[in-house]
């Protein structure tokens, strides 16, 4: 079952939530700008972590970080950094 929370021409973007242990993985599978810009930006894939990825005609797509097992056992409400 796929999940839809927005249809695509609802304005959405992709959003990725990435943990910290594939955030190296994730970013190797970018095109260059984006690894570029995820890179620049610092993103880890810590909890909470937030970047929004720049396009041609405005915010392309986002990545939130979603932690370790460990950083996500000690908190609640992991993805609403990801609202904001």
């Amino acid at each position: 079952m796929t999940l839809t929370f927005a249809a695509p021409d609802a304005g959405a973007i992709p959003l990725h939530l990435v943990p910290e242990d594939a955030a190296e993985s994730w970013r190797s599978e970018q095109t260059p700008a984006v690894q570029a810009w995820v890179e620049a930006q610092g993103f880890t894939g810590a909890l909470g972590q937030v970047v929004a990825i720049p396009g041609e005609n405005g915010v392309a797509s986002a990545i939130v970080g979603y932690g370790s097992p460990a950083s996500r056992s000690r908190a609640r409400f992991h993805l609403a950094a990801g609202a904001a």
